[in-house]
């Protein structure tokens, strides 16, 4: 026969072993919580300059966290002038040893004209790859992206 204190102890263990899941399940919500708020983000896009004349290219870090050995890599390469290739920058050639948070490296790639004229079918399309710290630990990030001209082709609000 069951006494009310067997119920009430196999009660307390219930509620002891739900409040430990809960727990558990917080702490693991923590420990993702801190890792996204601790961890750099490199993003590449293009935008026109401040004046509508030109094209930047932009390699900037959103997260909170600082970016170490970031290597650029150039899959489509892009002519920036006649003799002056993408692939010939200062990132490209050197990577970055420290990106620190909300920090912006600015490219300008080319007057407004080209992207109408020839926009339509050019591309960039770069590799980016870093480590950041968390827990004493290494992680790697490697993101693509391609940037097209023609995703900003639209964002031009002078006409020539």
């Amino acid at each position: 026969m069951m006494t009310p204190s067997i119920i009430l102890s196999f009660v307390l263990t219930l509620c002891t072993i739900i409040y430990t899941g809960i727990n558990y399940l917080l702490w693991q919500e923590s420990i993702k919580t801190r890792r996204e708020l601790s961890c750099p983000n490199l993003i590449a896009y293009l935008k026109f300059s401040e004046d509508h004349k030109s094209v930047e290219l932009l390699i900037e870090n959103i997260g909170n966290g600082v970016a170490r050995d970031v290597k650029v890599v150039v899959l489509e390469d892009y002519d920036v002038v006649g003799y002056y290739a993408l692939s010939s920058i200062g990132i490209v050639q050197n990577g970055f040893k420290s990106f620190p948070p909300k920090y912006k490296l600015k490219y300008p790639l080319n007057l407004r004209e080209k992207v109408y004229a020839e926009g339509q079918k050019e591309y960039i399309k770069l590799e980016i790859s870093y480590f950041h710290l968390f827990d004493k630990k290494l992680i790697n990030h490697t993101e693509t992206f391609d940037l097209s001209f023609t995703s900003i082709s639209n964002q031009g609000y002078l006409n020539y």
